[in-house]
């Protein structure tokens, strides 16, 4: 929706070039009004020709004509649009580093994993041979089929030129929500074979949310506030593998169990 919420520049934009289409096509225009109207048109000036004259409409004849026809003046949208792109990069912000760049930390939440008892069934000698090297390599075939999810992001690509963002971005939020409940369930009931659905799910989440750090930035305009945003947003992305070892370093310095952590997650 945030997205969406775009298309009322485009709409005004197009509402300008149907102004001067029709005039071009109901009265012979000379020269000098063809470069004149170009140049507004290309300055990004307020002020356009009328349909009956050459004389140009002003700032409010033009906002109460376009409020009339249902299109919004340029300046309420564009106001509206430099708060929906804040909202959008904060929470693009919060996602990426909590969550999307955290699936690729995960060297402190297998050690998590292994404190709390997970596949110490494998283990030959009991609690004692804890944490014994077929429970670690299982766990690490967690990750393992986990990281299997990357070979979608092409599919996920082109799911969201066909499908659109929002689609897309509703579909992940719904299933990292339900990777993250499956977390909770398997650390606090210690079922061991749902870390496997578990993982795949958050990864599935990390890989589309990962796509999302571009299409963030492409909403500004082009140039430095552009770079900024997308440099920005992937070093987030890479800053957020810290989140499992900030997890870590709660669960041994506090009062705090792993499923505690998970559920607060």
């Amino acid at each position: 929706k945030l997205f969406s919420a775009f298309s009322i520049n485009i709409q005004n934009k197009q509402y300008l070039l149907q102004i001067f289409h029709r005039h071009h096509m109901t009265r012979a225009m000379s020269e000098e009004d063809v470069a004149v109207a170009e140049a507004r048109m290309v300055n990004g000036n307020d002020s356009f020709l009328n349909e009956n004259d050459s004389e140009p409409i002003s700032n409010e004849t033009r906002d109460n004509k376009r409020s009339k026809d249902g299109v919004l003046p340029e300046s309420t949208s564009t106001k509206q649009n430099n708060r929906l792109r804040q909202v959008l990069l904060g929470t693009t912000c919060l996602y990426i580093f909590f969550y999307t760049g955290a699936f690729y930390g995960w060297g402190p939440m297998q050690l998590m994993l292994e404190d709390s008892g997970h596949f110490s069934s494998q283990c030959a000698g009991g609690e004692e041979d804890l944490p014994c090297p077929k429970q670690s390599s299982i766990l690490l075939n967690v990750q393992f089929v986990a990281c299997l999810m990357m070979i979608l992001s092409p599919l996920m690509g082109a799911a969201i030129d066909k499908f659109g963002t929002s689609t897309v971005m509703n579909i992940t939020f719904f299933v990292g929500a339900l990777g993250l409940v499956f977390l909770t369930i398997s650390t606090s009931l210690r079922i061991d074979w749902m870390l496997f659905p578990t993982f795949l799910l958050i990864g599935f989440m990390s890989v589309v949310t990962g796509l999302f750090t571009v299409q963030t930035g492409l909403l500004y305009p082009e140039g430095k506030s552009r770079d900024r945003v997308i440099s920005g947003l992937n070093a987030l992305l890479d800053a957020g593998g810290m989140t499992y070892l900030v997890l870590w370093f709660v669960v041994e310095n506090t009062e705090f169990s792993l499923p505690a952590i998970s559920g607060l997650y």
